[in-house]
């Protein structure tokens, strides 16, 4: 039984019409189950984006650094406060989809065939979502925006830290603020991969860069989590740190060093560990490139909805049902943007075969330019 036709309490769902039950009571329940795909939506979200605003664009504030000041007796401390910002600008763009049909359509509508065209919508907006979190990683130019909700301002939409001039927070063991580059280009193979060789591994090259701001290298250490396309899991299983996953459905010897179980919730499957990461193959990542994320600090994405008093709405909504004789709409939509926040939350690298290869490059699916 299909969750419309649970809703509605009806068994045969594959003769039963729209029109039949009411359109009214129908498109209700309809309007509950994309509210709980909203909640869904969020849930995904959490590993890569902090929170959402209203603004079009902040100030990111970073928590400044330097020593305690030495003290005299009976002299106080002279007042200090946090230091260093630097502005994040937000994309807000329209999607949607629209389902329409005739009154000879919806009369011969079955709940089921509703169900499944609702699903339609569902899995795009996922598909959409999805994809426009992937494009504000990947993409390593930041992006010049002209916000039609503000008159046309201006703003820059940043990406992760990639030697913009803007200045972060001190590596740790230093008190130097300073640029950075979280953008990676590997001279080596897939191939090639190997854990002995630091420079030939991008695990241990994404962790290292995100670590040398946040600590905890080491299996004792943060979460990381290194996601990755196949092409990339026959190679980092070979690795001689690889410890396995162990499987519901498989017990490992005693004598096989086990992955403990508690692993972070994220997309794709995690297969194991290594280099101080969790493993996940996921199959959206392109091949040739690894996504490193560290999990128990603020997402590297924030993501921008429209103000609450507009009443545009948030999520993706049913913005209006229009019946014009001989043809009904039922029109989508799903407003948004997103721009990177904590920009040394995560890294990317591109594995090339090329000694000497050019720099970074986003992949091609996932470039700004490629539009959507």
């Amino acid at each position: 039984m299909g969750w419309l036709a649970s809703r509605l309490d009806i068994l045969d769902s594959e003769h039963t019409y729209v029109n039949t039950v009411g359109k009214g009571l129908v498109f209700k329940h309809c309007d509950e189950w994309v509210a709980k795909h909203n909640a869904e939506i969020a849930a995904l979200m959490a590993l890569f984006v902090e929170r959402t605003t209203e603004n079009f664009e902040e100030k990111y504030l970073l928590p400044g650094g330097g020593k305690l000041q030495r003290l005299t007796m009976g002299a106080p401390a002279t007042a200090v406060k946090r230091y260093g910002s630097y502005t994040v600008g937000f994309q807000l763009n329209k999607y949607g989809a629209v389902l329409a049909g005739d009154e000879d359509t919806f009369g011969y509508m079955s709940i089921r065939e509703l169900e499944v065209q609702i699903d339609n919508i569902l899995i795009q907006d996922l598909n959409m979502t999805r994809y426009r979190i992937l494009v504000s990683l990947f993409e390593n130019d930041n992006l010049a925006f002209t916000d039609p909700y503000r008159a046309n301002a201006p703003t820059t939409v940043t990406r992760l830290a990639n030697t913009d001039g803007s200045l972060y927070p001190p590596k740790v063991g230093s008190e130097t603020e300073a640029e950075d580059q979280h953008y990676r280009e590997g001279a080596f193979s897939v191939a090639e991969m190997e854990d002995a060789n630091p420079n030939f591994n991008p695990v241990a090259i994404l962790v290292g860069e995100i670590a040398e701001h946040f600590g905890g290298i080491g299996t004792t250490g943060r979460n990381f989590v290194y996601f990755h396309g196949t092409d990339q899991t026959p190679k980092l299983k070979l690795f001689t740190d690889y410890v396995p996953a162990e499987q519901t459905k498989v017990q490992l010897g005693d004598d096989t060093a086990r992955m403990r179980a508690g692993w972070p919730a994220v997309p794709g499957t995690i297969h194991g560990v290594s280099s101080g990461a969790y493993l996940s193959e996921w199959a959206w990542m392109p091949a040739t490139y690894g996504l490193c994320i560290l999990v128990g600090v603020p997402a590297p994405l924030i993501m921008r909805v429209h103000p609450a008093r507009t009443g545009l709405g948030q999520g993706l909504i049913l913005v209006s049902t229009d019946e014009h004789h001989p043809v009904t709409q039922m029109h989508y939509k799903h407003d948004y943007g997103f721009g990177c926040g904590n920009r040394l939350g995560a890294a990317i690298i591109e594995i090339s075969d090329e000694q000497g290869a050019e720099a970074y490059a986003p992949p091609a699916a996932y470039a700004e330019s490629a539009g959507a």
